[in-house]
């Protein structure tokens, strides 16, 4: 099974990684009524809810840049194989010059490091938006946190700390390299970006963790996830966005699109579907 997806446009080659999947149980999305979760997976031809953790790499001339590095060893044996697919890819590890961190959470750090502690990508600069990094560094943030996001926020500390002086902030929309700018998507977490790519009369966004469950908060967007920080500031940066992309028809992907999905979304039914492009 191939892990990979991509397209080119402009001067740029995206390709979507697959890095792996699960289901989730009903309890992570705990605002929604049995009845109405079980109506919508019906919808959409599923039994389960089903999720993918995605990473995008951006090729542009001498340019590599990673965004997010997969889950590495905290989801299970269904996930984790990131490197795996960089070779499919023929991405090579010590050519990446640039690694983005959409946000703090371990599906998109947790392929940064090795097990002993070092950086996977040795050569490459390590990027995520200042607002991010300053929520995880302040232990202000954190009192009285229950223990999953206390170990959640240790290990985003190590990944950041194992890259060192090697780790830069930018502000909303800053830029990442030439023709490639985060996109400011909170809620999520409080930093939490996107990608935007803009070249050959085509603009590209990697929307990163608007959507979790692709079959849940397509057909209803005001769904959200335990995962979301603050859902009500999720939940109208899902609908700005979305409602965004299905106007003005703007190539997306995201990390927890099924089937490594390049695509655009359309207005259906009161919600939205996306159709491969």
């Amino acid at each position: 099974m191939s892990r990979i997806a991509k397209r080119s446009f402009g001067e740029f080659e995206i390709t979507v990684i697959n890095d792996g999947g699960l289901e989730f149980p009903s309890h992570v999305f705990p605002d929604v009524e049995e009845n109405r979760l079980n109506g919508l997976l019906t919808d959409s031809g599923k039994t389960a809810i089903e999720t993918s953790f995605n990473v995008l790499h951006i090729r542009a001339g001498e340019e590599s840049i990673l965004v997010d590095t997969g889950a590495g060893a905290h989801f299970g044996p269904t996930a984790g194989f990131l490197q795996q697919a960089l070779s499919e890819a023929a991405i090579h590890p010590e050519d990446v010059s640039r690694v983005v961190f959409t946000h703090l959470h371990p599906d998109h750090f947790g392929g940064s490091m090795t097990d002993d502690g070092h950086p996977v990508f040795a050569n490459a600069e390590l990027i995520l938006t200042e607002t991010e990094r300053r929520f995880w560094t302040d232990d202000a943030n954190f009192s009285g946190a229950d223990a999953n996001t206390i170990e959640w926020r240790r290990m985003g500390l190590d990944a950041l700390e194992c890259y060192g002086d090697r780790v830069s902030t930018k502000g909303a929309g800053g830029e990442v390299a030439p023709g490639v700018h985060l996109v400011d998507l909170p809620g999520h977490t409080k930093g939490h970006a996107g990608i935007r790519i803009d070249s050959g009369g085509t603009q590209f966004i990697y929307a990163a963790d608007i959507l979790h469950a692709q079959d849940l908060q397509l057909a209803d967007p005001n769904l959200c996830a335990a995962f979301d920080a603050d859902k009500d500031q999720a939940r109208a940066t899902r609908n700005r966005t979305l409602d965004m992309l299905a106007t003005d028809g703007i190539l997306i992907s995201g990390a927890h699109f099924l089937d490594r999905f390049i695509g655009y979304v359309e207005h259906a039914a009161g919600g939205y579907r996306i159709t491969p492009a």
